[in-house]
C-alpha cells in the first residue's frame, strides 16, 4: 500500500470532461485530459520546475496553472480555447533560488496567491500573498507570518462566505501552535493569529473548509500514546471540538470536502478509508462510514466548473492513478456522479427553458411595444380631452357672464316697464280729469 501526498489536482470542466493534473520529478507538471470517456496521453505543460503548483479555473472555462521554473521566477499559464499563453508575473532576485510552495484562489474577479518560501531558517518559512486582476496586473506582496513551521504542506487557505480570505498554519512558539488569519478587505490588512490549538508535537496534517461564515478545521493530534483526529468549528472564541477519531496507529492525509452545505471529513488509518459527515455546519458528526484501501493512493483536490465563482471551494479527496483514475471514498464520489448526470440532463432542459424564456420575452417586448403605441394614442387623446375641457370651461364661462348680463338687463327692463306704465297710467288719468 502506498500514500502519496503530492500536489495532485482533478478538474471537472464545463463539458463534463475530466483532467488531472500533477508533478513527476522526471516530467515535471503533466497533465492528461479524459474527453468521451478516453483518457488522453501525457502532455508535459513545464519540464524543469519547482514540485509546488496550483490550479484554479477561471471564468469563461479557463484552466490558470501557477507553478516555479528552474530559474526560481513564478509562472502563469492559462488554456483556453485548446492553447497555452504563458506570462511571467514574479522574477527571483536573490542568488540563490528559494522553492516555493504555491497555493491559489479565484473569488471577486481576482486571483490570489498564496506562497511560503524559506528565507530566514530551515524550519520556519515567510508566507506572502498578492493578488492578480484579469488583465494580469499584479499587486505589491503583503507578508502574512514570517514564523510558519516549515513542512510539506506548511498552510491551507479557504474563503469565508463574505469573501473573506482564511488561511491557517502552524507556528512554533514553545509549543506548536495551530491557528488562521483571516483577510480585511476594507484595510487590506490580515488579523492577529487565532490560535485554534497546541501540542508538544507538531500538527502533522491538517485541512480547512468554510461554511456559512464558520471555520472548519481537521487535523491530527498526535501524542505518545494516541493519536487522535479533532474537527473543529466556528469563528475567533466561539470554537466547537468534536474528537471523531482515535488510534494507535497512524493517522494520515484528512481532508474536507463540502458538498452543498454538509461538510464531509475523509481521512485513513489502518488500510482503510474513513469518511463522516456533517449536515449542521459542524455542531454534530454523523455516523463513520469505512472502505478499504486500495494498493496505491492519492490527495487529490477537486475542482469543478459547477462551484461558485464568487466564492471558491478548496475541495479535497483520493485518487488512484491506475484503472483510468479511481475516486475514493466510493459513498461520496457516487453522490458527485450522480449530481453531475443530473447537472447534465439539467443543463438539456435548461436551454429548453432558456429558449421558452427568450420566446416569452419577445412575446413581452412585442407587447410593450404595441402598448406603448397604445399609451402615445391614450395620450394624444387625453391631451385633446383637456383641450375640450379648457375650452368647455371657457364657454361655459362666458355662457355664465351672458346669462348673468341677460339677468341684469332684463331686470332693467323690467323697472322700465314698470316705469312706462305707471307714467301711461299717469297722462290717462290727466286726460280724464280734463273732460
Amino acid at each position: 500500500m502506498k500514500l502519496l501526498n503530492d500536489n495532485f489536482y482533478t478538474i471537472r470542466m464545463s463539458s463534463n470532461d475530466l483532467w488531472n493534473i500533477t508533478y513527476n520529478k522526471n516530467l515535471g507538471i503533466i497533465y492528461r485530459q479524459c474527453i468521451d470517456k478516453k483518457w488522453s496521453n501525457l502532455f508535459v505543460l513545464q519540464k524543469e520546475c519547482n514540485e509546488s503548483f496550483a490550479t484554479i479555473l477561471l471564468p469563461k472555462n479557463k484552466l490558470c496553472l501557477i507553478y516555479q521554473n528552474k530559474d526560481g521566477n513564478i509562472v502563469l499559464s492559462i488554456y483556453s480555447s485548446g492553447q497555452w499563453e504563458h506570462k511571467q508575473i514574479l522574477k527571483w532576485k536573490g542568488n540563490k533560488i528559494k522553492k516555493a510552495k504555491l497555493r491559489a484562489l479565484y473569488i471577486k474577479n481576482k486571483i490570489h496567491i498564496f506562497y511560503s518560501l524559506n528565507l530566514v531558517s530551515d524550519s520556519s518559512e515567510i508566507v506572502f500573498y498578492q493578488t492578480i486582476d484579469l488583465n494580469l496586473n499584479i499587486s505589491n506582496p503583503i507578508s502574512i507570518d514570517d514564523t510558519i513551521f516549515s513542512s510539506e504542506n506548511p498552510f491551507d487557505i479557504n474563503v469565508l462566505d463574505n469573501g473573506s480570505l482564511v488561511i491557517l498554519y502552524e507556528k512554533y512558539k514553545n509549543s506548536y501552535e495551530l491557528g488562521y488569519k483571516i483577510f480585511n478587505c476594507n484595510n487590506n490588512k490580515w488579523s492577529d493569529f487565532y490560535t485554534i490549538d497546541t501540542n508538544i508535537k507538531s500538527h502533522s496534517y491538517f485541512s480547512l473548509s468554510c461554511n456559512n461564515n464558520t471555520i472548519h478545521c481537521l487535523y491530527v493530534k498526535n501524542s505518545s500514546l494516541e493519536n487522535i483526529l479533532v474537527h473543529c468549528s466556528g469563528l475567533f472564541l466561539d470554537l466547537n471540538y468534536i474528537t471523531i477519531f482515535k488510534s494507535t496507529n497512524n493517522i494520515s492525509m484528512p481532508c474536507f470536502f463540502k458538498f452543498k452545505d454538509t461538510i464531509w471529513d475523509i481521512w485513513i488509518s489502518n488500510k482503510t478509508i474513513y469518511t463522516c459527515y456533517s449536515n449542521d455546519n459542524g455542531l454534530n458528526i454523523g455516523q463513520i462510514h469505512q472502505e478499504k484501501l486500495p494498493k496505491s493512493l492519492l490527495k487529490s483536490y477537486y475542482i469543478s466548473f459547477e462551484d461558485n465563482y464568487s466564492l471558491a471551494f478548496n475541495n479535497s479527496l483520493y485518487v488512484t492513478p491506475d484503472n483510468g483514475l479511481s475516486f475514493f471514498p466510493k459513498i461520496l464520489y457516487n453522490l458527485l456522479k450522480n449530481n453531475s448526470s443530473y447537472s447534465k440532463d439539467s443543463h438539456i432542459v435548461s436551454k429548453d427553458i432558456k429558449n421558452y424564456i427568450n420566446n416569452v420575452e419577445h412575446k413581452l417586448s412585442d407587447y410593450k411595444k404595441e402598448l406603448s403605441h397604445k399609451d402615445k394614442i391614450i395620450n394624444k387623446l387625453n391631451s385633446m380631452l383637456k383641450e375640450e375641457k379648457n375650452k368647455l370651461s371657457l364657454y361655459l364661462t362666458k355662457l355664465n357672464n351672458i346669462e348673468n348680463n341677460y339677468s341684469s338687463l332684463k331686470s332693467k327692463y323690467d323697472i322700465l316697464m314698470d316705469e312706462k306704465l305707471e307714467l301711461e297710467t299717469y297722462k290717462y288719468r290727466i286726460n280724464n280729469s280734463k273732460k
